[in-house]
């Protein structure tokens, strides 16, 4: 099933390191409030590709590929 999630923040930093933190396609659960973990399967850990699975504090879980 597909889903999509949208959302706008602004944050107090250069656009440089706004990109070095979203680069981290692994780390999302240091920015997103609601993910505890998200390690990355396989090789590939960013660009097109790459590929996490993002455990919840409620422990269901999501698949996501970049």
């Amino acid at each position: 099933m597909e889903h999509h999630v949208e959302s706008a923040v602004r944050i107090n930093a250069t656009s440089k390191k706004v990109w070095e933190i979203l680069d981290d396609f692994g780390g999302v659960e240091n920015f997103s409030s609601g993910v505890e973990q998200s390690p990355i399967i396989g090789e590939k850990n960013s660009s097109l590709g790459a590929k996490r699975h993002c455990v919840f504090y409620d422990k269901t879980g999501v698949h996501e590929e970049k």
